[in-house]
């Protein structure tokens, strides 16, 4: 397997799983999402409220990587064959990447329950 597809395979993977803990993340905020909206919260503070967690989140991983692959830099160039382990596209493409699938995926639960309103989000397990 050539370097291109293992890096197009692991931000794949990478994406998956950082969908699936954003979107539970939000489900298990669903009864709270209902009393907000009981209490007349509306869709797009809720939206906004979402994703304002799933931004904190986007903003401290990101840092956190980009911080860990600089220091480890010297151990990354002599395992990475074709790239430098600062390339600027790779240190930015990723993180924007799942920075879209973390605002996605937390959007996509959130108008879930906003659609169904308040009374199904109370009565939610």
């Amino acid at each position: 397997m050539d370097a291109h597809r293992f890096a197009a395979l692991a931000l794949t993977l990478a994406a998956v799983g950082v969908y699936a803990v954003t979107a539970f993340a939000v489900t298990r905020r669903t009864r709270e999402i209902g009393v907000r909206m009981a209490l007349g919260a509306r869709g797009s503070h809720i939206a906004l409220l979402v994703t304002r967690g799933a931004a904190l989140s986007i903003g401290l991983g990101t840092a956190l990587g980009v911080a860990g692959s600089l220091a480890a830099g010297g151990i990354l160039d002599a395992i990475l064959q074709e790239i430098d382990a600062a390339d600027a596209v790779t240190l930015a493409g990723a993180p924007l990447l799942l920075a879209l699938v973390t605002v996605a995926s937390s959007l996509v639960p959130a108008a879930r329950v906003a659609a169904a309103g308040p009374a199904h989000a109370l009565r939610a397990e």
